[in-house]
């Protein structure tokens, strides 16, 4: 059989690209995510387990059902554990990743050529293999990846059956690799539609005459993952997958940070949602060519069925249900509800690449001949050339100058690290942050090397200081975290308002934190950016990790006096109420109550600076033990607010009392008084509090280099 010169592209191509993925992610090392906290786990105890099912046992909590739907991708994480031998890097995690991802760009050719010619086909393949989107997962040790393969794979097979002997045993395979990839990965639902429509499609050929027996024999298939995966309590198992499926919708990230959300969203209990506007603004982000491309396409392919002068028939429709088609799997999870973060919508991306191909097969005089891209020459297929040029060029701007290095910042540190031959780094472990770097290193790094807490950064006069990122929103910290840089380093805090961090680096790195595309993994994050623009460069630049070459800052002592502005946030205890800026800003106040006690109100040291004309309004949270969350204490736990006339300007304060419909009883437990602004966020007209004298001695004694302040 003759392999076209399209058919050895493709198959070249992905081998090149699986190699130079492998090769680059060899020592990619874990970051804190599921990959890590559950995936790794569970794929290195599957072996030592009675049944797969068992996995559900340690995970499954209230609320929480994270394993169910991805028993197969922990089937495969560990069989690459075992053919690698390792069971403590995150090697065979990635590696599985990128076998399916290139398995799955091999099946996007194979199937498009079914439907289009090889030129088509080649076209779909590289729009797929040239979008950083996937890549993301791969690097991200998604379970989309291997869901998709799956998928694709019931379908190439599905397709394959009206020309096969054995059609019934191919309707039955196909079922049981669609109930795999549901398996691998429970959002692989979604492309149930594509799975519809291919049946369809085959009951249009002469030849399946058999395709009757085609949905009874794929449920047949289906069943038997079903079966295994879930056995012996198959019934619990299915509903706590069915519960999985549905937490989601009913239970989002704003519900388990209501005390934070509470300063942007009304009721941050519900679900909150972007809707088609969140899908809109987030696919322009993630497919900056391809979704414009996917919208001409509509436009195209709507414009020329709806005016078309020929007879109307069955023929015309196709192209309005191929729009449907591609849009099915947005439709079906805005039907659904679901958080709105970007691996929940990845289904869509096979639907977008879909109609584009269906497109290019309905543009007339385009194509020339079957010979590999021998277009006639006219300004179409000159658009189409210049597209994908752009494509690729764009998406691997984005993907070599943020998605990759802020993936492997951790390998990159490593490597600087292992180049400086320093056998002691200095760092601030009072950043959270902080851990996700230097826990996460490569292991060989501990054998050499030792890690030194400083309170600030002018403790030591020589050695090398590692700076973790400061910005306090970000995916490593996305879901519990008060959104509040980290400044308890006075003297890092200066340099980083001055930006004068660079001159004394020995080397900057890209992290997940300071990149715009890692943090719509998480849907609050992406709520924040895309529907209340809360982000700007600034901010991800607070993302970057450094090396600081303490023996260079020591030399300009004049550094180690900051401006009085932060001097006086320090020593005074004061924080900010109000402000878009996030470095000494108002945490709220924790309290323990041992004993039930009845108030009249809360009460707070504050003043204003500059005139600010608005109200603030405070709100009282009670820990939840059971779900470890802070939730309103009752109904009644929003003050009245109070108006800006009624704040000093004195910098000593006033005391302002916070009262309630009624009073307030306080049972025992652990409280959370948050105040937030009732106006927009202004840097020149805000409020003040003040911390307790404990936090503001924490900060002072931070702030000291030996024993001067």
């Amino acid at each position: 059989m003759k392999i076209s010169v399209q058919t050895r592209i493709v198959i070249l191509l992905t081998f090149f690209i699986g190699v130079s993925l492998s090769a680059s992610t060899w020592n990619i090392n874990f970051i804190p995510s599921d990959a890590k906290n559950l995936y790794w786990s569970a794929a290195k105890q599957l072996p030592s387990l009675n049944y797969i099912s068992e996995i559900h046992k340690d995970v499954d909590k209230l609320n929480e059902r994270w394993l169910h739907g991805k028993e197969f991708s922990i089937v495969n994480f560990s069989l690459f554990q075992k053919l690698l031998s390792d069971t403590t890097s995150l090697r065979p995690l990635i590696l599985t990743c990128i076998f399916y991802f290139c398995l799955s760009s091999l099946l996007i050719f194979f199937i498009a050529k079914q439907f289009w010619q090889k030129n088509v086909a080649l076209i779909c393949y590289l729009l797929f293999i040239s979008s950083f989107w996937p890549y993301m997962y791969v690097l991200f040790v998604a379970h989309q990846t291997i869901g998709l393969f799956y998928f694709l794979f019931a379908i190439f097979i599905l397709l394959k059956s009206p020309h096969s002997f054995s059609s019934n045993f191919n309707y039955i395979l196909s079922g049981l690799l669609f109930s795999l990839s549901i398996f691998s990965s429970p959002n692989a639902i979604i492309y149930f539609p594509y799975l519809f429509a291919t049946i369809i499609f085959l009951s249009t050929k002469k030849s399946s005459s058999k395709i009757i027996a085609c949905p009874p024999l794929l449920i047949l298939g289906g069943l038997l993952p079903l079966v295994y995966f879930n056995y012996p309590n198959i019934t619990g198992n299915l509903n706590s997958f069915l519960e999985h499926l549905s937490i989601g919708s009913r239970f989002s990230h704003f519900y388990y940070n209501q005390s934070i959300f509470q300063q942007w969203i009304e009721d941050p209990s519900l679900p909150i949602r972007g809707g088609i506007l969140w899908v809109f603004k987030y696919f322009n982000l993630i497919m900056p060519v391809l979704f414009p491309t996917f919208l001409f396409s509509i436009a195209y392919l709507s414009i020329k069925t709806l005016f078309k002068k020929q007879p109307k028939d069955m023929r015309n429709v196709v192209p309005l249900l191929m729009i449907i088609l591609s849009l099915s799997a947005v439709m079906l999870a805005e039907l659904k509800g679901v958080a709105q973060y970007g691996r929940n919508y990845f289904p869509a991306f096979v639907g977008i690449i879909l109609l584009i191909g269906y497109f290019l097969s309905q543009v007339p005089n385009l194509w020339l001949s079957q010979n590999l891209f021998i277009f006639k020459k006219n300004s179409k297929s000159r658009t189409i050339i210049f597209l994908l040029i752009i494509q690729i060029i764009t998406n691997g701007y984005i993907f070599i100058s943020d998605i990759f290095p802020s993936r492997m910042a951790t390998t990159f540190i490593s490597n600087e690290i292992h180049r400086l031959k320093t056998k002691t780094i200095y760092t601030n472990t009072s950043n959270f942050l902080t851990f996700n770097l230097i826990e996460q290193l490569n292991p060989k790094i501990y054998e050499n090397v030792n890690f030194f807490h400083l309170d600030n950064i002018y403790q030591m006069n020589a050695g090398h200081y590692l700076v973790a990122p400061v910005i306090g929103s970000s995916l490593y910290l996305a879901m519990l975290g008060p959104y509040v840089d980290f400044d308890e380093d006075l003297y890092l805090n200066d340099l980083i308002e001055k930006q004068s961090l660079a001159k004394y680096a020995t080397k900057r790195f890209k992290t997940i934190a300071s990149s715009r595309y890692w943090l719509h993994e998480e849907e609050t994050l992406s709520y924040r950016d895309l529907m209340l623009h809360h982000f700007s460069k600034t901010d991800f630049k607070k993302g970057y990790a450094w090396l600081l070459d303490l023996n260079k800052l020591s030399k300009e002592n004049k550094l180690k006096s900051p401006s009085t502005a932060l001097k006086t946030m320090v020593l005074q205890g004061v924080r900010n109420i109000g402000t878009h800026n996030t470095v000494y800003k108002f945490k709220g106040r924790i309290e323990k109550i041992e004993k039930e006690k009845y108030v009249e109100g809360l009460t707070f040291q504050m003043y204003k600076i500059g005139k600010p004309n608005d109200s603030l309004t405070a709100y009282l949270y009670k820990f939840d033990i059971k779900q470890n969350i802070w939730l309103p204490h009752t109904s009644n736990y929003i003050s009245k607010p109070i108006t800006s006339k009624n704040f000093t300007t004195d910098p000593n304060g006033s005391p302002i009392t916070f009262t309630f419909d009624y009073p307030l009883t306080l049972p025992k437990g652990l409280y959370q008084t948050a105040i937030y602004r009732n106006g927009t966020p202004d840097n020149t007209n805000f409020y003040r509090t003040y911390i307790s004298a404990e936090k503001r001695d924490k900060y002072i004694k931070a702030s000291l280099v030996g024993d001067i302040f």
